[in-house]
């Protein structure tokens, strides 16, 4: 078991001060580490404590200070160094350990989420600390590292599938950037949270595209089509950004659950056939 620092222990106290419970000396904690570049523990099964760089904390605070759900995590408070976030916690397991989730009624929730994200005026693209000046410098970057993918698929042109989605042009909006089931919780079979924004300044779509891609149990119950009807924008556009979102679906595969390589390679294959 992870153990308390003394700058966790400070953390906690100050936490406990603002909620009121500062009183109580007893308290919980539950180190999480699973799928999180953060330092996370959650305190008296109430509050999700995230620590982090200064560049990432302030990343989170962009997000869940312009966009607005009952499903986000609701933010209690942020150090003023920005060296942790303080979040209510949500009960639930992540999406990846379910099948049996109506399927329907979790993309319309979803759509209706990124359709409800904030635009802005913000003057780049891509993921607020790492900022780049057009959404397809921002994609291509994505694609920078799927050296993986490439052994597999041999004809994937980025600058093609780019040169595309350059003629599309889309408000920008605050996007969540890590919409995946591993961010999704469940509860009784039904989505009771979405956690952990990676927060991106882009096109709403990538987030529902990214979310059908993110698991093998969602992305089984959809062809092409059924996403041109779900998303109803241009086909073309739809398919470039959504064949970049797969073609990095399977290095992440490749490196973190390659159990599933195999099926996102075969759909990958199918639906553009290769």
């Amino acid at each position: 078991m992870e153990k308390l620092s003394e700058g966790d222990l400070n953390i906690i106290k100050c936490v406990l001060d603002i909620v009121n419970e500062g009183e109580n000396k007893d308290f919980f904690v539950k180190f999480f580490s699973e799928g999180t570049s953060s330092k996370v523990f959650l305190l008296n099964n109430k509050y999700i404590i995230k620590q982090n760089s200064e560049e990432i904390i302030k990343s989170e605070l962009i997000f869940c200070q312009n966009n607005f759900n009952p499903l986000f995590q609701k933010l209690i408070f942020y150090d003023k160094n920005y060296k942790y976030i303080v979040y209510e916690y949500i009960e639930g397991e992540n999406l990846n350990n379910f099948t049996n989730i109506d399927i329907n009624i979790l993309i319309d929730t979803l759509l209706n989420i990124i359709n409800s994200y904030k635009i802005t005026d913000i003057d780049y693209y891509g993921y607020v600390y790492n900022p780049k000046k057009t959404w397809e410098e921002f994609l291509k970057d994505e694609i920078s590292d799927c050296q993986p993918s490439y052994n597999y698929i041999k004809n994937f042109n980025i600058a093609y599938e780019c040169n595309i989605l350059s003629k599309f042009p889309f408000e920008k909006r605050i996007i969540h950037g890590d919409f995946g089931a591993h961010n999704f919780l469940i509860k009784n079979n039904k989505l009771t949270g979405i956690i952990d924004p990676e927060t991106i300044i882009g096109d709403n779509i990538y987030d529902i595209l990214f979310a059908i891609c993110s698991n093998p149990n969602i992305l089984k119950y959809f062809n092409l089509n059924d996403i041109y009807k779900i998303i109803k924008q241009s086909e073309e556009k739809i398919k470039s950004l959504f064949k970049i979102i797969l073609f990095s679906r399977i290095t992440r595969a490749y490196h973190h659950h390659v159990n599933d390589l195999n099926f996102y390679l075969n759909y990958y294959n199918t639906t553009f056939n290769i």
